[in-house]
């Protein structure tokens, strides 16, 4: 009987090590298939300092390299290169900035199929970055008129979901009245906020 229990009790053991790596596995990174058939997902979403991985689906080389072809650009910094190819299939990395990240293989930058988005949430990382920057927006959501805190001398800029800039030269206090109803990003010498046109 006392072998039986601990068989019972190592396989239970062994499931639960097994689920838990799993799950560690699945929640710790996002990932992205890149092949020239097309990015897969062609969008992901995660957290400041979340892993992402590139994964290599086949055909040459793929360096995924800033913007799209439309002129798209990334905000409020550019994405960096990675690179998966046969001979190192995947590249793990992580974004330290929140913000709208766009990017395309430089292999055959004209093919849409491989044009990605990674938007990055959450807080800028860095401890000189945090305490000398910040930018603050309210109210959130705001329906007219918005006050932006830690506007340095005006520079901001606001940009759409897909990394357009829509406003410029902003002032402390503006108008987004004339904006269409969407989630905008508030981009200010390397320091992001988001807020919500209703």
């Amino acid at each position: 009987m006392p072998h039986k229990l601990l068989k019972i009790n190592m396989k239970n053991i062994l499931l639960l090590i097994g689920f838990t790596a799993i799950a560690t596995m699945s929640f710790a990174q996002q990932s992205m298939n890149i092949s020239h058939q097309g990015t897969n997902p062609i969008s992901i979403t995660v957290q400041v300092g979340e892993d992402i991985t590139f994964i290599y689906g086949g055909g040459g080389a793929h360096p995924m390299t800033e913007g799209w072809q439309d002129g798209s650009v990334s905000t409020p910094e550019a994405f960096a290169t990675q690179t998966v190819t046969s001979s190192s299939p995947t590249t793990t990395f992580q974004m330290a900035v929140p913000g709208h990240y766009v990017f395309h293989c430089n292999t055959n930058p004209g093919n849409q199929n491989n044009w990605g988005t990674i938007i990055v949430e959450g807080s800028v990382i860095g401890i000189e970055e945090a305490s000398s920057s910040f930018i603050n927006v309210f109210p959130n959501p705001a329906q007219d008129v918005i006050t932006i805190e830690g506007n340095k001398e005006g520079k901001a800029v606001i940009t759409d979901i897909n990394g357009k800039i829509v406003m410029r030269d902003l002032s402390t206090t503006i108008s987004i009245s004339a904006l269409p109803n969407g989630t905008y990003f508030i981009n200010n010498e390397g320091v992001s906020t988001v807020f919500i046109k209703q």
